[in-house]
């Protein structure tokens, strides 16, 4: 069986292309092309023409014409709804978590595209985790990529793909772990239970801040600064004003997570045990170091994002994961449904 995932964002297209032997993946082709930064501008693709060009080339040169692939959406163009429903039967469910929606958003059902998950809470009650995008952002989304020569199997919704790949031994075996994903235009702040999504928040905070405060303030691109620490330390207060930033909304996050989903939770205690670096986040010089100094993270352990060597056969050590493991999620996904 094989799988493509196509994971896209305002600096370009990743592509991946995976083969399922019984329980095992190969990755047998990464794929990478960049595009000019104004084409895609939060969530929205402005230069579609140009778009359609530069996809179209990289399907066409690799003979993907007309593969079936699994797509990442932009989670700037999701509504993340959190809420308690009464447990009923699931046929019941699904009707309830509907009406709440409509009602949320007074929108008409047949305007919207949603999915959503349920956890109990307590013996009596669900907190549902729903994700909904416009039907017309999705079907405008599809002809692009139509266009540009694929046809389309699966749309994540919202972008989690990057968790199917990762390690097992990454999460908490106690209390919850949270993946802090630091993307070029916006980042997401995702609470798990062992390997199950039960919270997201999606943060208008990127890279992409950093880049241009560095642009302005001095004669440096942040990949050069990343790679010198002296040049760091001189320009430290630049990416603490970012750290800041982040760190204040992954804070607003937990203590929102905690008040909604956590049973008998401490005042002045809380049960995240691990947080999860990805993508951006993994490089950010003394970010560890910063969410450390944080009085209530101070002891919470800081990992970073790694595969599931398991998963895979072959030797993967040298694919830049950060770079393509939303892709390399969505390949593996789309196998199921080849």
């Amino acid at each position: 069986m094989i799988g493509i995932g196509l994971s896209i964002n305002s600096k370009g297209f990743n592509i991946a292309v995976v083969e399922k032997i019984e329980d095992k993946f190969i990755i047998k082709k990464l794929l990478h092309e960049e595009i000019e930064e104004n084409i895609i501008n939060n969530g929205n693709i402005e230069v579609q023409e140009e778009f359609i060009s530069s996809l179209g080339r990289l399907v066409a040169s690799n003979s993907l014409t007309k593969k079936r692939v699994a797509l990442s959406f932009f989670n700037q163009k999701i509504n993340f709804r959190n809420f308690t429903i009464p447990i009923m039967a699931e046929k019941e469910l699904r009707k309830a978590v509907q009406w709440q929606i409509i009602e949320d958003l007074a929108m008409s059902a047949e305007d919207l595209v949603y999915d959503y998950s349920a956890f109990g809470i307590d013996e009596n009650n669900y907190k549902i985790l729903a994700v909904v995008a416009k039907k017309e952002d999705i079907f405008k989304y599809m002809s692009l990529i139509i266009e540009s020569g694929l046809s389309v199997g699966i749309i994540d919704l919202p972008n989690t793909a990057s968790i199917y790949p990762i390690s097992q031994d990454t999460f908490s075996e106690e209390g919850y772990s949270v993946i802090v994903d630091i993307n070029y235009d916006t980042s997401d702040i995702s609470f798990l239970i062992n390997d199950n999504i039960s919270f997201i928040r999606n943060i208008n905070i990127g890279t992409k801040r950093l880049v241009k405060t560095l642009a302005r303030e001095t004669p440096y691109k942040l990949s050069e600064i990343m790679k010198d620490k002296e040049l760091f330390e001189k320009n430290i207060v630049y990416f603490e004003d970012f750290y800041s930033a982040i760190t204040s909304e992954l804070q607003n996050s937990i203590w929102f997570y905690e008040s909604n989903f956590i049973k008998n939770r401490s005042v002045g205690h809380i049960n995240l045990k691990k947080i999860i670096l990805n993508h951006e986040a993994i490089d950010l010089p003394d970010f560890k170091d910063y969410i450390n100094r944080i009085p209530i993270l101070s002891k919470v352990t800081i990992d970073t994002w790694k595969p599931n060597k398991k998963l895979f056969e072959g030797n993967i050590d040298k694919i830049n994961w950060k770079r393509y493991n939303v892709a390399i999620g969505l390949a593996m996904r789309s196998t199921e449904n080849d």
